[in-house]
């Protein structure tokens, strides 16, 4: 890999903040009709046409109760030090991609008419100072996690790191899309937004177009970069980071990385690096799709993929009986974080942890995945998911993650992504994307 140089000033990302790459807004169009000949070169497999999306509409009285559910999880989980949100009830750690969807939610909470615009205004000015006082990894870019009372650089345990554990291109990709989503909804805040990041050093997280994240070896305390992002994750990042003026060139598009894997005999897309080889878990599954349409509007290619996914989950339903609605989420018991996947590490309908480990028996219909697939593309299976899984799983803290496959009994963990992604499908329904295509 060509060296970086890690300590120069990307200047050039802070005027593009303002006016993105018009490369990125080339990619970054909801289509109006679909061309399947960009499908048949990626795909070998006979793939339908793409799924209609739902058009925006009038949110019912249930909608906005879900909403205000959803932000009584950050009343209740703001730290006053800070003016950060726990990522998992009652636990002060942030990392990036939390950060992320914190102002997602904010953004989403304020144009929906929960968030009046004075508490907006101090919530965002918070959080923005505090993404300004953080210590950087290697003083570079943000470290993968922070102590929401402290700011102090930690581990994902929450155990203090001095030296910081690294930095994920991918959740960084999810921070500076939501950074560009509350410029556009308070461009009086470009200023201070400029500010929180002018230490970064931006060209340390793409090298020749592709994603590279840092990692520090347990044992040596070696600082490595390492490339980052698969199937779907990958491609949102990139997009993200091309929003904000970033080349991610080559990881924008899956052309070289996706194959088609029949699923109860609908081709699903999947990545093709082998998990062995690169010694990262492969997944399949609702995450990145649903956060790249309720927040950048789908491209061609991620419309094309989204839908065979949810395709495959309504014909595992069909099969089996069992509503099925797979993403990442946290659980209330170890190893408290997974991955239901369609396919995963090449098994389908797995639950799969972050060390490759398989935990089938905790596959859990997803209640932040429901309530995107049906803002996306509305009809009737995602409905019903969504009133299955919300049946038992609101609090007065907020939504629970949602509902085990086995005993139908509540995944009680209550997490900051999944609230926010609630506020986000609601956003969406309503006004469309956070950033909408064509909005620099």
């Amino acid at each position: 890999m060509n060296a970086f140089r890690l300590y120069r000033p990307n200047f050039a990302f802070l005027f593009g903040l303002c006016a993105a790459a018009a490369v990125a807004v080339a990619v970054e169009h909801r289509s109006a009709s679909f061309d399947p000949v960009s499908v048949l070169e990626l795909a070998p497999a006979e793939v339908s046409d793409p799924l209609p999306l739902a058009p925006q509409s009038t949110l019912t009285a249930a909608d906005m109760q879900a909403a205000q559910t959803a932000w009584a999880y950050f009343s209740e989980n703001t730290q006053p030090q800070t003016g950060l949100v726990n990522a998992v009830d009652g636990f002060p750690s942030v990392t990036l991609w939390d950060f992320g969807s914190y102002l997602f939610a904010l953004v989403s909470a304020n144009k929906l008419g929960i968030l009046p615009n004075s508490d907006f205004e101090d919530r965002a000015q918070r959080a923005l100072a505090a993404l300004a006082r953080m210590p950087l990894y290697e003083g570079l870019l943000p470290n993968k996690a922070y102590d929401t009372q402290s700011l102090a650089m930690v581990n994902y345990q929450n155990e203090s790191s001095e030296r910081g554990v690294g930095w994920s291109a991918v959740d960084l990709g999810r921070l500076m899309l939501a950074l560009k989503a509350l410029q556009l909804h308070a461009p009086d805040m470009t200023p201070v937004i400029h500010e929180a990041v002018a230490r970064w050093s931006f060209e340390a997280l793409i090298s020749d177009g592709m994603l590279f994240g840092a990692t520090r070896d347990a044992d040596t305390q070696e600082h490595k970069l390492v490339q980052e992002g698969r199937l779907g994750y990958e491609q949102y990042a990139a997009r993200a980071l091309m929003r904000s003026g970033l080349g991610a060139t080559r990881a924008v598009s899956a052309a070289n990385t996706v194959t088609w894997t029949e699923v109860l005999n609908v081709p699903v897309p999947d990545d093709r690096r082998s998990h062995r080889r690169f010694d990262a878990i492969t997944t399949t599954l609702s995450e990145p799709y649903v956060l790249m349409g309720l927040e950048l509007g789908l491209d061609d290619d991620g419309w094309q993929q989204a839908s065979q996914v949810l395709r495959a989950m309504q014909a595992r339903h069909a099969d089996t009986g069992i509503l099925t609605m797979l993403s990442e989420d946290h659980i209330d018991a170890p190893p408290y974080f997974l991955y239901g996947a369609v396919l995963g590490n090449g098994r389908a309908w797995t639950a799969l942890a972050e060390d490759g480990s398989h935990h089938d028996a905790l596959l859990s219909q997803s209640l932040k995945a429901a309530f995107g697939w049906e803002a996306l593309f509305g009809g009737p299976y995602a409905g019903r998911v969504r009133a299955h899984v919300t049946r038992e799983t609101a609090t007065e803290r907020g939504w629970m993650a949602g509902v085990y496959e086995a005993g139908s009994r509540p995944n009680t963990a209550l997490a900051l992504n999944t609230n926010a992604v609630v506020l986000e499908a609601l956003h969406y329904k309503a006004f469309g994307p956070l950033v909408p295509p064509g909005r620099l």
